[in-house]
């Protein structure tokens, strides 16, 4: 008896020891991780705030944070080298906590546990949740092999999500920009805690959810898969504070996804480990109703526009002048108040403003032609992608990348009001060609965009889902 009441003591001192060295090391992996996701946080709202001065937004501020630029430079660069610190500070002290516990309770042996099977949510379930599923392909992959998170809502996701056949998780808020950032993290981590993936993909940007996972994994033991958009690839600012950042996060998630080859030489250039996948075609509703804007209207044409730095929508509105003069009528997406413009300003298109989804989709499918640029050599428009999928012919910038990805039913042109024009007139002429030649592109990209789903999870050691 006095034996077996020492073993007992002796295991219970052994516990006692493992669970104050826990208890030791929070502190300090809180402390370095706050101090990593804040020094994020603020370099993301700098960049924020620079891009809206860009695009040309009124801000009685844009003197004086001109002004203080160069001071700032010098105290950015160490903000990001002091980020980059504390993720490392942080791996280094994850690893101490494990020896610890080792080195505590040597008859515990620490062992890597399968995360546990999640039955996929119901569809009733899905739609009462704040986080939205994407597809019902996703069933086809377990909760607990890999999930897609993201803090908005954006058309690449939705389609990778599908075509890799994992969960989507939205997790998106309402509120100031802080304020939905922290619920975000808190409910990224919440949703983490409830289905231990061995895979984690998620985009970039969000800057902020890409350092918030790179944390995690070492909580989670999850692999890291990160797709870079143009604008978490290249800071679109030129601030050399979050390129930085942005390098950084390259190197050190498990798998970065561009979608062109001239992203993934930039990427490897920098460290990372590289995956080339264009976006997949979406799934966009058919026979919409004409929307009431286009009654009486003959010849029409779509411009997707956000109104970003990269897009020439002064140029776009300058040719649908000459464009209405020919019976054609332009209207144009997005929120043009960002950047301060009337419609009384450009009587020759029709501003649309933001509109929700389905009016969207209904513009979309029953104009005759759709207009997207962009200024950016590497940047491949999710617009083009759209209106692929709607059969529509398409008039894009000349750009190495859109060239190259789409060879098929679209016209290019130079960001000149008067070649605008003539690439529109173009378009409509030998739209019936045109059309024909979307349907047997369209074929071959869904086929290219399923070779590189296989390869994307053979990458990642994902089991190829059972197609229906």
């Amino acid at each position: 008896m006095r034996t077996i009441a020492r073993r007992r003591s002796g295991a219970a001192r052994r516990k006692r020891l493992c669970v104050r060295a826990q208890r030791a090391s929070r502190p300090a992996l809180g402390e370095h991780v706050a101090e990593a996701i804040a020094r994020v946080v603020f370099a993301e709202r700098w960049d924020h705030n620079q891009l809206r001065h860009s695009t040309g937004q009124p801000d009685g501020n844009l003197g004086r944070i001109t002004s203080r630029r160069s001071q700032h430079g010098a105290r950015n660069l160490q903000l990001a080298g002091t980020a980059q610190t504390a993720l490392s500070d942080m791996l280094e002290r994850k690893q101490t906590l494990v020896v610890r516990a080792m080195t505590a309770a040597p008859q515990q042996r620490i062992v890597d546990r399968a995360p546990p099977v999640v039955p996929p949510e119901s569809p009733s379930s899905n739609a009462q949740s704040a986080e939205r599923a994407g597809s019902a392909a996703h069933a086809r992959t377990r909760a607990s092999d890999a999930i897609w998170i993201t803090w908005e809502v954006q058309p690449r996701n939705g389609s990778m999500a599908r075509e890799l056949g994992v969960p989507l998780h939205v997790l998106e808020f309402r509120g100031g920009r802080v304020r939905r950032q922290i619920r975000a993290i808190a409910a990224t981590i919440r949703l983490l805690r409830k289905t231990r993936p061995r895979v984690v993909f998620a985009p970039n940007p969000s800057l902020v959810l890409t350092y918030l996972l790179i944390v995690c994994r070492a909580l989670f033991r999850f692999q890291f898969v990160s797709d870079a958009h143009y604008g978490g690839v290249v800071d679109v600012t030129g601030r050399r504070v979050v390129q930085r950042l942005l390098n950084f996060a390259h190197r050190h998630v498990d798998l970065v996804i561009v979608t062109n080859p001239g992203h993934a030489e930039r990427v490897r250039s920098h460290g990372g480990k590289v995956f080339v996948c264009p976006d997949p075609l979406p799934q966009p509703p058919r026979n919409l109703p004409r929307p009431d804007g286009m009654k009486g209207v003959q010849k029409s044409v779509l411009f997707i526009c956000s109104y970003d730095a990269d897009e020439p929508y002064r140029e776009v509105f300058a040719a649908a002048d000459s464009l209405s003069a020919l019976g054609f009528r332009v209207f144009a997406s997005g929120r043009y108040a960002r950047v301060g413009i009337s419609p009384e300003s450009f009587p020759g298109v029709v501003l649309l403003g933001f509109v929700d989804r389905n009016t969207y989709d209904a513009y979309l499918h029953n104009v005759d032609l759709v207009l997207d640029l962009t200024t950016w050599q590497d940047c491949l428009v999710c617009g083009a992608y759209e209106a692929m999928a709607a059969g529509k012919p398409c008039v894009l910038s000349g750009t190495k990348a859109l060239t190259e990805l789409f060879t098929h039913g679209t016209v290019f042109c130079a960001h000149d009001p008067a070649d605008i024009v003539q690439a529109v007139l173009a378009a409509y002429e030998h739209r019936a060609t045109l059309k024909a030649e979307i349907e047997a592109w369209a074929d071959q990209h869904r086929d290219l965009t399923q070779a590189r789903v296989a390869a994307l999870r053979a990458a990642v050691g994902l089991p190829l889902p059972a197609r229906s």
